[in-house]
């Protein structure tokens, strides 16, 4: 699957789009979509449990 389409398929779904729905208007696998949405949302939540402790880090060392 190419990059575009990967971006596409996350677009659609950001935008309230079924995964079903996706999976048809692709031609993908409703797993490969599934698949797809699951791992780049446990990507983000690691991304963004990473900056909550750079910025709990950042502000520990630098107080007001």
């Amino acid at each position: 699957m190419s990059k575009e389409q990967k971006e596409r398929i996350l677009k659609e779904y950001l935008n309230r789009m079924s995964m079903r729905g996706i999976a048809k208007v692709e031609g993908k696998q409703l797993t490969t979509v599934y698949s797809l949405i699951k791992r780049k949302g446990i990507e983000a939540y690691v991304n963004l449990l990473v900056l909550q402790e750079q910025l709990r880090s950042f502000t520990a060392k630098n107080p007001r």
